[in-house]
C-alpha cells in the first residue's frame, strides 16, 4: 500500500504519495539550474532540451563552438553539454577557450558527448582540457545516466 502525505502549495493542501513527494522535491532542486546544449545536430539539440525542460531545467542551445563560447560568457550556466565534434572546432577547443576566458565562468561543469570516440558506451571514460578532466557519454544519449550525472 502506497504512503500519501499532505503537502502545502499556494496555501492549499495536497494528498500526494511519497514518490510523488520525492519527484516533486527533486524538481524543486533541479530548478533554476541552466544547462547549455552545444550540438551541431538540432534534432539532438531540441530532443535533448525537450526532456531537460519537462526535467525542470532551464535550457539554452548552441549550434557551434564560437556560440557555445559567447553563450557561456553571456548567459554562465550551471552546466555545458558539449559535442565533440562541432562545425568549426573541437569541443575540447571550445572548452579551453571558456577556460583561458576571464569573462567565462570560473568552474566550467562539462559534460562530453560524442558519437565516434565512445562506441563501447562507458560511462566512466573522461576528457582532459587545460588539465582538467570531465566526464564524457556516448550517443545516442542514456537519459537516465545523463539526469544522474547532472544532479
Amino acid at each position: 500500500m502506497e504512503e500519501y502525505s499532505s503537502i502545502l502549495i499556494k496555501k492549499e493542501y495536497y494528498s500526494i504519495s511519497r514518490i510523488e513527494v520525492l519527484e516533486f522535491l527533486r524538481k524543486g532542486v533541479l530548478m533554476g539550474k541552466k544547462i547549455l546544449i552545444v550540438d551541431d545536430d538540432e534534432t539532438m539539440s531540441r530532443l535533448l532540451a525537450n526532456e531537460l525542460k519537462e526535467e525542470g531545467y532551464s535550457v539554452i542551445t548552441a549550434k557551434n563552438g564560437a556560440n557555445a563560447i559567447d553563450s557561456a560568457i553571456s548567459e554562465k550556466p550551471d552546466i555545458i553539454i558539449m559535442d565533440l565534434m562541432l562545425p568549426d572546432m573541437q569541443g575540447s577547443d571550445a572548452v579551453k577557450r571558456m577556460q583561458n576566458s576571464a569573462d567565462a565562468p570560473n568552474d566550467l561543469n562539462i559534460i562530453f558527448l560524442s558519437g565516434v570516440v565512445l562506441q563501447n558506451n562507458e560511462y566512466n571514460q573522461r576528457i582532459q582540457v587545460g588539465g582538467k578532466y570531465y566526464p564524457a557519454i556516448p550517443k545516442p544519449i542514456d537519459l537516465d545516466r545523463l539526469l544522474k550525472m547532472l544532479l
